[in-house]
């Protein structure tokens, strides 16, 4: 898209830089509230080592990608994503029910348990995205809420609340 809007092209120009460094702060923000969970307790697994772990691979993950867009840029190397154009209005509206749902997990799961929310949240979600089929909204929130509980809880043993419902 030659001769896009100045804002494409900055966007374009500067994107990976932004979005790597976005992913750095989240990583740093991520691996700091885990401080809240101990990483060992009574010689077991605690609550806070998977979340410990992920968090160390996500901000060198950034980390790299941050250096790779700093060391395209120095030397003059063109970025790799195309000229971006901004969002339409249903656009932004997914973005926004997008980070809703995740300050909503963050915000209830202590309440409401991981069931529950993954269910909820993935729902809202596949509903933002246009999935309009009731049969197909729930069986795949389901399904998803339920692999994701057994993964993490029973395979890995991660304490997932569960919320006043008792439910998981």
């Amino acid at each position: 898209m030659n001769g896009g809007s100045l804002w494409g092209r900055v966007a374009t120009a500067w994107a990976p830089t932004v979005a790597a460094t976005v992913s750095l702060l989240l990583a740093i923000g991520y691996l700091v509230k885990d401080q809240e969970y101990p990483l060992v307790v009574n010689g077991q697994r605690g609550a806070g080592l998977y979340p410990f772990l992920i968090g160390i691979f996500w901000a060198a993950g950034s980390v790299a990608c941050l250096r790779e867009a700093w060391r395209d840029r120095a030397r003059g190397v063109a970025s790799i994503v195309p000229e971006l154009d901004w969002p339409d209005r249903a656009g932004w509206a997914r973005t926004a029910v997008a980070l809703a749902a995740a300050a909503a997990y963050v915000s209830l799961i202590g309440t409401l348990g991981d069931l529950v929310m993954d269910f909820i949240v993935m729902a809202g979600v596949m509903l933002a995205m246009g999935v309009r089929r009731p049969l197909q909204l729930v069986v795949v929130a389901a399904v998803v809420a339920i692999v994701a509980h057994v993964v993490f809880v029973t395979a890995l043993n991660v304490p997932m609340p569960r919320g006043v419902l008792g439910i998981g």
